[in-house]
């Protein structure tokens, strides 16, 4: 639950200006929405955010409603996004629909914070009509992989994310009678320091639920981490931060 708290303090606080600086996350999800299969019957937006992507997915489908976490990312999105989609606060391990509601589920970036995802994909699957269809983009492992392995060789545990394999994934979806088809892409950003890059993964949420018991890193620390990152990484100056997203495509 402590999770959860900061997850939503830090998305709501984060709704005004997230946007501008989550310009990979538009990527990823521009992408999802064309995986889309159109549907003229009800689709739900999981972990909708500023509610820019669930404007794309109306052109898709008859009715939309977005489901975020934060109660300051649904509001900035009920102001600023048109009003053929509406937009509520709940929680993706305990959505607040009736059985057998949604024509289409969809989600983008959001999934992979719920622990443990079988509790959010057996939500999913309870929440879909029989024989409604979704599409779910997460991060799965290998994304930020550079940074684990130079936390790793200066022998400090990863202060980023560790991600689900697709295998996990696959498992937890089939216990829950979903079929799904899956593709990857690797999705990277290239950034000046290594302070850069952090800021950058805060910046779309990725951070968000590191372990917040971890000790502070001294200096020292920092620049060996920073050293290896552009010894083994660098290209023309920069250092990437990768993301290897997953899309689903389900089926109840």
């Amino acid at each position: 639950m402590q999770t959860k708290v900061r997850i939503a303090r830090q998305f709501s606080q984060a709704a005004h200006c997230y946007d501008q600086l989550a310009e990979v996350q538009w990527q990823i999800g521009v992408d999802a929405v064309s995986q889309v299969t159109p549907t003229s019957g009800m689709l739900l937006d999981i972990g909708s955010g500023t509610g820019r992507i669930s404007a794309l997915l109306a052109d898709k489908s008859g009715q939309v409603i977005g489901l975020d976490l934060a109660e300051g990312m649904a509001r900035f999105a009920s102001r600023t996004q048109p009003n053929k989609v509406g937009f509520l606060v709940g929680d993706a391990d305990n959505l607040p629909f009736a059985d057998n509601v949604f024509d289409y589920v969809f989600s983008c970036m959001a999934l992979q914070w719920c622990q443990p995802i079988s509790q959010a994909f057996s939500e999913v699957a309870r929440v879909m009509k029989p024989g409604a269809k979704g599409l779910l983009a997460m991060m799965v492992q290998g994304s930020l992989q550079e940074l684990h392995r130079c936390w790793q060789a200066v022998g400090q545990p990863a202060h980023v994310n560790h991600f689900l394999s697709l295998e996990t994934l696959e498992q937890a979806a089939k216990q829950v009678g979903l079929s799904w088809q899956v593709q990857t892409r690797l999705y990277q950003t290239w950034h000046t320091s290594l302070r850069d890059a952090l800021h950058s993964i805060k910046d779309i949420g990725a951070g968000v639920v590191l372990n917040p018991t971890r000790s502070p890193l001294s200096k020292a620390v920092i620049q060996a981490v920073e050293r290896r990152y552009f010894e083994n990484y660098q290209q023309q100056g920069l250092v990437p931060v990768s993301y290897q997203v997953a899309f689903m495509e389900i089926q109840k």
